[in-house]
């Protein structure tokens, strides 16, 4: 999805508020929200290879509670084989049958929203009106719901993991000073793979 067709919306309900537009801000907000909602935590002390499934755990309990356990439309929406989420079920030791028991609620992904919302505010905050600042965290509830209309039901799990995969990198790096050599030991793969990773998702 092109970040063109919610950045009118994010434009004009920040507009609304602050009086101006604020082109950076909005863009920023609009190519966030480009990408997958990120439900796993992105946890950089655990080694790639676990916190990878811990990622593949959240997703897919997510898509399995959003379908009430119909594994047909899992793997339709996932981009899977059904054999395949069959065996990441048994792998992740996902409980199926209590999902079915517990359908995912519509506020889950108005609360991702707001959360990507918030922290993009908070980027730009030394440069804005710290009244209109406070207007903006206060209508944050409001603006979300009218992106969350605009946004895609649901991602793949290849285009998931793949923005995961950025996400989980790019805090890697920063916090071992961008040097790949470290993040690699740090993250218990070979530095080969983890260059490889990285030059894959044009990082």
């Amino acid at each position: 999805m092109k970040s063109e067709r919610i950045k009118p919306i994010v434009g004009s309900a920040l507009h609304k508020i602050l009086g101006v537009h604020v082109s950076e801000l909005e863009q920023d907000v609009s190519d966030r929200l480009t990408r997958p909602l990120l439900p796993a935590p992105i946890d950089t002390s655990l080694p790639y290879r676990e916190a990878k499934q811990l990622f593949r755990k959240v997703f897919l309990t997510a898509l399995i509670q959003r379908h009430l356990g119909n594994i047909s439309e899992v793997a339709e929406v996932a981009g899977v084989k059904r054999e395949t989420v069959h065996r990441m079920i048994k792998q992740l030791k996902i409980e199926v049958d209590s999902l079915r028991n517990h359908p995912a609620k519509a506020y889950e992904r108005d609360n991702l929203v707001q959360d990507v919302v918030q922290k993009t505010i908070r980027k730009y905050e030394p440069a804005l009106n710290p009244a209109k600042v406070r207007l903006l965290y206060d209508n944050v509830p409001d603006i979300s719901k009218q992106l969350v209309k605009e946004l895609p039901e649901e991602w793949d799990l290849e285009h998931a993991e793949a923005e995961w995969e950025k996400a989980f990198f790019a805090k890697a790096l920063d916090q071992h000073d961008h040097n790949v050599s470290k993040t690699a030991r740090a993250l218990k793969i070979r530095y080969e793979t983890l260059h490889r990773k990285l030059k894959s998702l044009g990082m």
